[in-house]
């Protein structure tokens, strides 16, 4: 059975907290830009004091020294999952990578699995033109490799209507999620 990432979008970690307490028996929880933002790194180690899996939804897009000190980072904070935007390139997504893996093979933590984004779910064909993007949003997933080998975990979140596509042209992927 899959299991539920309940996204913590909320406006205050009060709120959070509240909710948190009425599904005791929760088990991950997403983090967002907002959320960090105001209430920092101690609300992660809060959340992982209470025994929950984090999944710290950033989507880092920066020079590649920056994206790995960061990747770095979350894996010291515990966080069970983080993404980075794809479009940062081979180099940005290696040195996550190796920084990741060196920074938990040092401290002796579980390295936490790296997704990669490709297409914002929010932007539709209409939009990606603007961008430079000549190509609809499923021919740009599937032509920015998906998920490259760089990441090691087989994992996606993807929307609904690239679901059946991607499974035809990655058919080894796991699909975890849907956005």
């Amino acid at each position: 059975m899959a299991e539920v990432i309940l996204a913590l979008d909320l406006p205050h970690p009060d709120d959070a907290r509240r909710l948190l307490d009425r599904i005791p028996e929760l088990r991950w929880v997403k983090v967002g830009p907002a959320l960090l933002t105001r209430a920092g790194a101690p609300f992660v180690q809060e959340l992982r004091r209470r025994r929950l899996q984090v999944f710290l939804d950033l989507k880092w897009h920066d020079i590649p020294n920056t994206v790995a000190r960061a990747s770095a980072e979350a894996a010291r904070l515990g966080v069970a999952m983080l993404d980075l935007h794809l479009s940062g390139g081979a180099a940005m997504i290696r040195r996550a990578v190796d920084e990741v893996e060196a920074t938990c093979t040092l401290n002796q933590i579980r390295r936490p699995a790296l997704l990669g984004i490709t297409v914002l779910t929010s932007l539709g064909d209409e939009s990606l033109p603007a961008l430079g993007i000549q190509r609809t949003a499923q021919e740009q997933v599937l032509a920015s490799g998906f998920v490259p080998d760089e990441l090691a975990n087989r994992y996606a979140e993807v929307s609904d209507e690239l679901l059946g596509a991607i499974e035809r042209e990655q058919p080894t992927l796991s699909l975890g999620g849907r956005s």
